[in-house]
């Protein structure tokens, strides 16, 4: 695995692997909900940890893309992580979910433009965080 894996369910994420050697993108085109499950999954089975809160950044609303920062347990980069760190980050992950689940119609009613800003926006989230995390 590259040092920093990106699962997501937004293609925009496609364009930083060109751009940061370090990370590899799993993108999937599923809802939020189960790229959660899957990140829920591998977390479980894959000796990984997250390393930064996906929801930093985001509001409240329904948001249709959402991208996790997951590394080996061992990487360089999850030096920061620890499993209480985990858990929090699950804890406010899975808040979330919930919250997301009774809003998602929301944005299955968004334009095709507003679902371009979105996209826009979780990328830029997305390259901040990757950037912090390689300079740390």
């Amino acid at each position: 695995m590259s040092n920093i894996l990106i699962i997501t369910n937004n293609k925009k994420i496609l364009e930083l692997e060109a751009q940061y050697q370090c990370i590899k993108v799993d993108y999937m085109n599923i809802s939020v909900r189960e790229i959660l499950r899957c990140v829920q999954e591998r977390l479980a089975s894959d000796s990984l940890v997250l390393l930064c809160n996906p929801l930093c950044g985001r509001s409240a609303r329904p948001f249709p893309y959402i991208s996790l920062m997951l590394s080996d347990i061992d990487s360089k980069y999850s030096s920061g992580s620890s499993e209480e760190t985990n858990i929090s980050m699950w804890n406010d992950i899975m808040t979330f979910e919930m919250m997301d689940e009774k809003n998602k119609k929301v944005y299955e009613e968004y334009s095709k433009d507003i679902l371009e800003d979105f996209a826009v926006l979780d990328k830029d989230l997305v390259e901040n965080g990757v950037r912090i995390i390689q300079s740390a």
